[in-house]
C-alpha cells in the first residue's frame, strides 16, 4: 500500500473534549478514527451506518433542492 498523503489531527482537535460546539473543529480527530480504523481494523468511534442515518435525508435535500424537484 503506497500513503499518498497522511492525515494527522491537531494538537487542539486531538485534546478537544468539546464536542457540542460547532467551532470544535473535529474533522482531523474524525479523519485519523477513520483512517486508523481502515489501516488496523480497529473498531471506528461510530458506526458507518448511524452516520449513513445521519446524512441521508441532508443529502436527499441537497439533490433535489438542486435539481429543482422539491
Amino acid at each position: 500500500m503506497k500513503v499518498i498523503k497522511e492525515v494527522k489531527p491537531t494538537d487542539a482537535a486531538a485534546n478537544s473534549t468539546n464536542t457540542a460546539s460547532p467551532d470544535a473543529n473535529l474533522d482531523g480527530v474524525h479523519i485519523a478514527n477513520f483512517l486508523n480504523a481502515v489501516r488496523t481494523g480497529k473498531p471506528h468511534n461510530s458506526p458507518i451506518a448511524e452516520g449513513h442515518k445521519s446524512v441521508l435525508m441532508c443529502q436527499l435535500g441537497n439533490i433535489a433542492r438542486q435539481t429543482g424537484r422539491c
